[in-house]
């Protein structure tokens, strides 16, 4: 199962598991499409934090709950963040609430399972306020 909240669709990431049903790649990007485990919510500009936090608790809970996977695996990137190059107007407490609900949907459904990598964006305040937060949020009990 694969998250991207990176503000960019992930193309390469699709390519690899496009024909794969058994692979969940949920995407937060400029498009919408939802191809049962292909699913791609658009983000237009000043969505607001609550958009994805809206979308992680409900479309995206829901699809990891009927596909049951092995682990989750987040393309966590912060370019979405207001002012980085692909803004969409979200704060940087959108990516601590994301990280809150994303880890509590691995411990509910993959026993814990989460894997984390470092995507997009480019502003050295916003990484430095979010990265910490988020390996807190990991490493608090389940």
């Amino acid at each position: 199962m694969d998250l991207n909240t990176d503000s960019h669709h992930g193309d390469g990431t699709r390519d690899i598991f496009g024909e794969d049903e058994d692979v969940l790649h949920f995407c937060f990007c400029d498009r919408s499409f939802d191809g049962g485990t292909k699913v791609d919510v658009r983000v237009p500009f000043g969505a607001g934090d609550e958009f994805y936090a809206e979308n992680i608790k409900g479309l995206f809970r829901e699809r990891v709950e009927a596909l049951r996977p092995y682990m989750i695996f987040w393309e966590y990137g912060y370019d979405a963040t207001m002012g980085d190059y692909g803004s969409r107007g979200i704060s940087p407490e959108a990516h601590i609430l994301m990280a809150r609900e994303v880890k509590k949907i691995a411990d509910e459904v993959c026993g814990g399972r989460l894997i984390i990598i470092l995507c997009g964006g480019s502003r050295k305040d916003i990484a430095n306020y979010t990265i910490p937060r988020i390996i807190k949020i990991l490493c608090e009990g389940g």
